[in-house]
């Protein structure tokens, strides 16, 4: 029995531990404006595990955290479980007392109060509705409910279960910062190891095992617990966390043609591509911009990436649509140097440069095998089409019948069959591998000029082929998928960069 006990006390230990070290890192970033972080605050109530203070005028709150680890995902929070008393006191009645204590005399004081834990939100419980997905604040509708309704009983229920009078509960609720269903240990890990990379420390496994031994040094010893900028340098410094002077240099990219996304690490360079498309980020409001605006900018953005740095790894960021990503990687080509790392479906970190899949095979599927269909027109255009996330072959013949002059058509596809095939960065490039030989064979057999190539698949897949199409074509007109049909989007060819 206490066998049982001791894992998840250890468990959340970790997982306290690894947390507190990606806020403690966050002392390094300017963007952050972190000026003192505490960990195990005996003056924060029953937020005591992690507090972070940041630096006066720049207009942030300072945060208190309750972590809360849980061994499975039997569980979620909900309304109940809030108001669920556990030696007397609900979890919502310590969060109420907290505020009291941070706010005493000074109710209107700016601090937020967040329950970080790996359990989500029950999605039948009436509260999830009116929780904000951006920040994880209550809606002001929340607050607005008559209250005979639903929430708004719901509601007055909180307030009664902590005898708040209705100002002092409003303020409090707007304090409060629910970051349910967070990232598990491993996760954690992942992001924690980046992180660390970025900062250029070092990040082997036992490099992280440095780290939160340097967290507990913190906790246990005595008056130990308040990290500033200097402290933590200290700590990098004895030990040894500091990464070589030859260590790997990068540049990030951020590329934003649609909505805007939370990025991970700080940007060095940023192509703003929102306003030239529609509110659905596939249509260009000029047809044109693609080749007389937008392969300008990535051009100018390459020229000044090696102007500035002496990198040739491109940490590629943002949200943007097919056709913009193989573009994207056509510029930053592995001729001219480069290699990519792509944050693959803004999960994991994949790179251009990792070894391929001995197992991964892409293969014909035209019955004409490697020359392809024919489809009975003179032209030394042809087109290619590649299946992935799904099958495009009927829509691509349905649009070379009746909008081009393409002589011949590649269909080509993983062996493994459409879906969630490419399962990691060496299927990737396995993929790339396969794809790129498949279509340069096409294009000399039949002695083509253009190349019309049409891809469904993964994001990272369009940026990784892209940076591999060089010998293949003359040009290489990427088609962009308009739900229905396709439109041209960029023309690549061996100009497009130097």
């Amino acid at each position: 029995m206490r066998i049982t006990r001791i894992a998840p006390i250890l468990g959340g230990f970790e997982y306290q531990h690894l947390i507190s070290w990606y806020i403690i890192l966050g002392l390094k970033k300017d963007s952050e404006q972190i000026e003192q972080v505490v960990v195990e605050n005996n003056s924060a109530g029953s937020c005591d595990d992690i507090t972070v203070f940041h630096k006066q005028g720049s207009g942030r709150p300072n945060c208190f955290y309750q972590v809360k680890y849980h061994t499975d995902k039997s569980g979620q929070y909900s309304t109940k479980s809030l108001l669920k008393k556990t030696k007397g006191k609900s979890l919502l009645f310590k969060l109420w007392k907290t505020w009291e204590l941070l706010t005493a005399g000074q109710p209107q004081a700016d601090v937020r109060l967040c329950l970080e834990s790996n359990w989500a939100w029950d999605a039948e419980d009436g509260l999830g509705p009116y929780l904000q997905g951006h920040d994880n604040a209550l809606k002001q509708e929340f607050f607005d409910a008559d209250a005979v309704t639903g929430i708004g009983k719901l509601r007055e229920e909180w307030r009664a279960g902590i005898g708040a009078t209705p100002t002092d509960f409003a303020l409090f609720l707007r304090c409060l910062r629910f970051n349910l269903g967070s990232f598990s240990v491993e996760r954690w890990k992942e992001v924690i190891t980046e992180r660390m990379e970025n900062l250029y420390l070092k990040h082997e496994d036992n490099d992280l095992r440095v780290a939160t031994t340097i967290v507990q040094d913190f906790i246990t010893v005595p008056s130990a617990n308040e990290v500033t900028l200097e402290v933590l340098e200290n700590k990098i410094m004895q030990h040894n966390l500091r990464q070589s002077p030859g260590a790997e240099r990068y540049a990030t990219v951020y590329l934003e043609a649609m909505k805007e996304k939370k990025l991970d690490l700080d940007p060095d360079y940023t192509l703003h591509w929102r306003h030239h498309f529609n509110e659905t980020g596939r249509q260009l409001i000029n047809p044109d911009a693609w080749n007389t605006v937008l392969l300008p900018e990535l051009r100018t953005l390459e020229q000044n990436v090696s102007k500035d740095t002496e990198t040739h790894l491109i940490r590629a960021r943002g949200n943007a649509r097919l056709s913009s990503w193989f573009a994207f990687g056509h510029t930053f080509k592995q001729v001219a140097g480069f290699d990519i790392e792509f944050f693959h479906q803004q999960r994991v970190m994949w790179r251009t440069d990792a070894r391929p899949s001995t197992e991964f095979r892409m293969e014909i599927k035209s019955e004409e095998g490697e020359e392809g269909e024919s489809l009975e027109k003179e032209s030394d255009t042809v087109a290619v089409g590649i299946s992935v996330s799904q099958g495009i072959g009927d829509e691509v013949k349905t649009y070379l019948q009746a909008s081009t002059d393409a002589s011949a058509l590649l269909l080509l596809e993983p062996s493994c069959g459409t879906g969630e095939c490419i399962q990691d960065n060496a299927d990737l490039t396995a993929f790339v591998r396969d794809a790129k030989k498949l279509i340069t064979q096409f294009v000399k057999k039949r002695k083509a000029k253009m190349l019309l190539l049409f891809y469904s698949g993964p994001a990272s897949g369009a940026c990784f082929l892209g940076h591999r199409l060089n010998a293949v074509c003359q040009e290489i007109q990427i088609m962009e998928y308009q739900q229905p049909g396709y439109v041209s989007s960029f023309l690549l060819t061996e100009n497009n960069t130097r």
